[in-house]
């Protein structure tokens, strides 16, 4: 039988254990592991499924190369595990590189994982995998494929991938997480041909039926092709079923989400040129998020011809994501090909260039990330974010160290994502999680609204004293209710599966609440996990907004600052004859001791002044040689010394040396150390 022929009739099989032993038995003999390559060229998942089981049931299961396509294709994840156990080689290796394709859902990427876990059968874990479970760790996961990412990291055992873990650690603990574990092994100890049911999978009374032909309604076209209305024409007739409709309008009749959830092999098979624009777009996205090249650009192809583009979008702005999508996965040819169709050459960003260059001669690019710093570095922040994200993707060391000194509260929601990339990057590198960008950028936060509610009251403009406090309480506000959100949103998605997967019959006629895994259960949760999911997207926009409302108010304070210090400033200058130098005298480690000016200037000023306050005095009492090159002595009271912290502040102590004691007099203004002095000289 001809490959082709056999894929046809592997399309055919239902997919249980006894439909495919019939068609072992009616094609025994024939080349399954050839008609495989023919089935996998037409992204056929049926005919993959039931035709790699054959082989494998026929003493022929496909190595490690060809299991590398079969996988994604799998129609079952239990037979894609069967699949790896029965692996006649190492397939190590190329399950680390399929879960790092990025072209399997999360919860097969956790089974994938998992199953890479179980083949290493005692020996270490290679840090390609460990780098991967790190990686996967840090998604928006789902409850399934959650507890199988907990029980994957937990028998690699490695601490660092066990700390990302611990929120999905916690999250499954109890029944879901035995039950993953029943679930994996009850998989593992089966062969890929009792993966499948062993009959015709029971459809209970609460389970949705779907139509292979989507019925047709009184009013559409009748199927006979004599351009009447179904209800004027065959309806009620005895004639033969209508034939199955083109895919393209049974898929076009699919409400949005649910078409956007089709999986991309399921969209290969349609013909992409008769759906609508807007279909087209959302399977182009799905194909770029798979990383399904070809299929990309041939839906992208279509959408060139297109003329009812969303408005301010064009083919190219989705060249572009392809683009970019390509880049990171370093697929060289697809860049080359598309960059060459790119007919609006503005889009071909700075930073895009970068990225490009990066790909084909990183040693050619220096003079490029140059040129971008000094962009940067000149006033135009997104310049600066774009280039440590090229650098995270193509020199993570380096562009780690990059993204601590980019990071600011200006920018908060950039910075928040570029701390997670920089996250990923030490994954990918082997190193402990926990960058300094993030604590960086916490402080700078937290610094940040205490500097300006701190700023306001320097003022004295009671309106920006309220502001600045309001902002700060519904910042705090708005962070804690997506925290709250998110925690609901996990519970909703586990109730979820489990009602999916339940099979109670729906309520009873006039009771009020639906049972536990009825059609309108589930039906209920669903709708709740995407309404909760809106809240969350809506949260999200509420905290950048309020972010950007943070970075405004900055700029007004920080100009209102200066006028209300102006007179301060002038008054810093006048007092630089009022210090000397020091004379020198024997370092030695000495006690601080804080009187009680210093104690409430510490309550009174910026958090972050009092904060570099104590750093001085530490350094000083610590005998730190740097920090006392500085200290100047007073000259109207030449027992008092001073030192800087910053620009604008001072701190005023004294040396007891026959006690070893450093009291700390007070902190003040530069402009005010004359008033401090006169205090002291009384």
């Amino acid at each position: 039988m001809e490959p082709h022929a056999l894929v046809a009739a592997a399309r055919r099989v239902p997919r249980h254990q006894l439909a495919v032993r019939a068609f072992i038995e009616e094609t025994r003999g024939e080349d399954y592991l050839f008609a495989v390559e023919a089935a996998i060229e037409t992204a056929d998942e049926r005919a993959t499924t039931v035709l790699a089981v054959a082989a494998a049931a026929t003493g022929n299961v496909p190595d490690a190369a060809l299991l590398r396509r079969v996988l994604p294709l799998a129609e079952h994840i239990a037979v894609a595990i069967a699949l790896v156990k029965a692996c006649p080689d190492d397939p190590l290796p190329m399950l680390i590189d399929l879960a790092a394709s990025e072209a399997l859902s999360h919860e097969r990427e956790s089974a994938v994982l998992w199953a890479a876990v179980r083949r290493l059968e005692g020996r270490p874990a290679p840090r390609d995998l460990v780098a991967r479970l790190r990686l996967h760790a840090r998604r928006g996961l789902g409850p399934e494929a959650a507890a199988v990412l907990v029980l994957a990291a937990r028998a690699v055992g490695d601490p660092d991938l066990l700390s990302i873990a611990e929120p999905w650690i916690e999250a499954t603990a109890g029944p879901l997480i035995e039950e993953a574990d029943d679930n994996v092994e009850t998989m593992w100890e089966k062969t890929p041909l009792e993966a499948l049911d062993e009959t015709q999978p029971f459809v209970g009374a609460a389970s949705t039926i779907r139509r292979e032909v989507p019925k047709i309604g009184r009013n559409d076209p009748c199927f006979c092709g004599s351009g009447r209305k179904f209800k004027k024409c065959c309806e009620g007739k005895k004639v033969a079923s209508p034939p199955p409709p083109d895919s393209s309008l049974m898929h076009a009749r699919l409400p949005d989400g649910e078409f956007r959830r089709l999986r991309p092999a399921v969209l290969a098979q349609i013909p992409l040129d008769s759906l609508p624009t807007r279909r087209v777009i959302d399977a182009f996205r799905t194909f770029v998020r798979y990383r399904r090249w070809s299929d990309a650009e041939r839906a992208l192809g279509i959408l060139d011809r297109r003329t009812d583009l969303p408005e301010q979008s064009t083919s190219d702005g989705y060249r572009i994501d392809l683009i970019r999508e390509a880049i990171t996965a370093g697929v060289r040819e697809v860049v080359r090909r598309e960059l060459a169709r790119v007919s609006d050459r503005s889009m071909l960003t700075p930073s895009l260039e970068l990225d490009v260059a990066l790909l084909e001669n990183p040693s050619a690019a220096l003079p490029r990330i140059e040129a971008q710093a000094e962009r940067g570095l000149r006033g135009e922040d997104e310049d600066l974010i774009e280039l440590a994200y090229s650098l995270l993707q193509h020199s993570p060391a380096l562009g780690i160290l990059v993204a601590r000194g980019v990071v600011t509260p200006q920018r908060g929601l950039d910075s928040t994502m570029l701390v997670e990339t920089v996250e990923e990057a030490r994954d990918r590198l082997g190193l402990p999680p926990g960058d300094d960008a993030g604590e960086i950028l916490d402080l700078m936060e937290g610094r940040l609204l205490d500097d300006q509610v701190a700023a306001s009251n320097r003022t004295n403009d009671a309106k920006l004293k309220e502001e600045a406090e309001d902002l700060r309480e519904k910042t705090l506000r708005a962070s804690e209710r997506i925290a709250a959100l998110e925690a609901e949103l996990w519970s909703k998605s586990v109730e979820l599966e489990r009602a999916r997967k339940s099979r109670v019959a729906p309520a009873a006629p006039g009771h009020a609440t639906p049972a536990p895994g009825s059609g309108e259960e589930v039906s209920r949760l669903r709708a709740k996990v995407e309404e909760l999911k809106g809240l969350i997207r809506d949260g999200n926009e509420t905290r950048s907004e309020l972010r950007r409302q943070v970075a405004s108010l900055g700029e007004r304070l920080s100009a209102a600052d200066r006028e209300s210090v102006g007179e301060e400033t002038r008054e810093d200058h006048e007092g630089d004859d009022l210090e000397r130098d020091a004379p020198p005298m024997r370092l030695r480690v000495l006690v601080p001791e804080f009187d009680r000016d210093a104690r409430h200037a510490l309550q009174t000023v910026p958090a972050a002044v009092a904060a570099k306050a104590l750093d001085v005095v530490s350094a000083l009492a610590g005998a730190d040689a740097s920090a006392w090159h500085g200290v100047k002595a007073l000259e109207a009271v030449p027992n008092v010394r001073s030192a800087r912290v910053g620009i604008h502040y001072r701190i005023l102590f004294e040396v007891k040396s026959d006690e070893r004691e450093l009291r700390v007099l007070d902190i003040v203004p530069r402009g005010g150390l004359a008033t401090a002095i006169k205090r002291w000289r009384r």
